[in-house]
């Protein structure tokens, strides 16, 4: 009877300005939280008597090798995440490719000019992969960080003191207007130049388009696997001049991205039917082959 009501106040809680900065104050302290529970669970009564007689040290081991785990475990499921997006976004593309973009020259422009299909069929997954390799943990200065508030927390050490603060952008008054502005133009630089680089190569408005269009969700979506380092990481991230610059120049077309991954119905129609064709034919496919050897090797046993 209360469905809709609940539903609603549900959506209301979610779209609360503040959600998303509380969740990413709380995530950052949480790996604390994920390692005690990792180790009480491996061995509750030796982290209990552990904790009654104040063994820092015991404690501090066991933490340590469940965050080298955890390290691990992290590291292992980021290849597989990073080569599996990049292997079906390389089959993505090539049948986009031949699909559209290929008939599009030969009925349309009457030409043909392989760079730009090779460079728009290659470069969306490679740019995947060196963006989700790429990504590092500090784990010794991140360890020993944890273990400063595990102390804390657990009150074996001094104690530490949270501050929630929540920016209001529109406090700003002018200035906001002025660094939206400024935004919008580095945005629309950024496009512009890629436009014209694009152009010296022979790139027709539809591969440009295309070009544009998955530079846009792959940033986004690498940008999301490079993130999933924070469920671990503690330390503050250090950013020099360069990634500065990266995100002043970058950071525009990483939340154009964002908004056609998450706001926009037809890319999301899009990308559920390219996911449809290549994912459920492929897992058929490797289905078929294991059901195959498993013919075989019955067959061998009859032998």
């Amino acid at each position: 009877m209360n469905f809709r009501k609940v539903y609603s106040s549900v959506e209301q809680e979610m779209q609360h300005p503040s959600g998303d900065a509380v969740f990413r104050f709380v995530r950052r302290h949480a790996v604390v939280f994920r390692l005690i529970s990792d180790v009480a669970q491996d061995n509750p009564e030796a982290f209990q008597s552990a904790l009654s007689s104040q063994d820092t040290k015991a404690i501090d081991k066991a933490i340590t090798a469940a965050a080298n785990e955890r390290y691990g475990t992290f590291r292992s499921k980021l290849v597989r995440t990073v080569f599996r997006a990049a292997f079906f976004l390389l089959l993505t593309k090539s049948i986009l490719a031949f699909l559209v973009e290929y008939p599009y020259e030969i009925f349309v422009l009457q030409t043909t000019n392989y760079l730009p299909l090779m460079v728009n069929i290659l470069f969306p997954p490679l740019l995947l992969a060196s963006i989700g390799l790429s990504v590092r943990i500090p784990e010794k200065k991140n360890t020993e960080q944890i273990l400063e508030e595990l102390h804390a927390f657990l009150g074996m050490g001094e104690d530490m003191t949270f501050v929630f603060k929540q920016k209001n952008q529109k406090a700003y008054g002018v200035l906001w207007w002025i660094f939206h502005g400024l935004y919008t133009v580095v945005f629309f630089a950024v496009i512009w130049f890629i436009i014209t680089f694009l152009r010296q190569f022979g790139f027709n408005p539809l591969s440009i388009a295309f070009f544009i269009f998955f530079l846009s969700l792959v940033a986004y979506f690498g940008i999301r696997i490079r993130n999933t380092r924070r469920e671990l990481l503690l330390v503050e991230n250090q950013k020099g001049f360069l990634l500065i610059v990266g995100d002043i120049l970058f950071l525009p077309m990483i939340r154009a991205g964002r908004w056609i991954a998450m706001r926009a119905p037809k890319v999301n129609i899009f990308l559920f039917f390219f996911d449809f064709i290549i994912e459920a034919p492929f897992k058929a496919l490797v289905e078929i082959i294991e059901n195959w050897l498993a013919f075989l090797r019955e067959k061998r046993e009859e032998i």
